[in-house]
């Protein structure tokens, strides 16, 4: 997980978007189940299921995050390869799209 990527999934958190936490929890969180333990093998998974560890980990009942998890959660970056829309790599691709579309729309002009 890249830094843009970590962020990104922090402002999901922040956002007050609903992260639907219980069933994440009985359908979905297993796959992190031991992210912290040394044999623990890298898993793909996407920008908002790092926002719903994120707040699951992090996030207090006044809405602020430990700062605390936040950084075990970052130390153990490698072990998260996000993938789908939000990842670097959707991003990178969006953003050259977009200024090829521009380009186009400049040449037809």
């Amino acid at each position: 997980m890249l830094k843009s990527e970590f962020s990104r999934a922090i402002a999901i958190v922040q956002s007050g978007k609903e992260l639907d936490l219980y069933n994440w929890m009985q359908d979905g969180m297993e796959v992190m189940d031991g992210y912290g333990l040394p044999d623990f093998q890298p898993v793909m998974v996407t920008i908002e299921d790092m926002a719903r560890l994120i707040a699951y980990e992090a996030l207090q009942i006044n809405g602020e995050l430990d700062h605390e998890w936040l950084n075990i959660i970052w130390s153990c970056r490698s072990r998260f390869i996000i993938v789908g829309e939000g990842s670097e790599e959707c991003v990178q691709a969006a953003i050259a799209a977009q200024k090829s579309s521009e380009l186009l729309e400049h040449l037809a002009s």
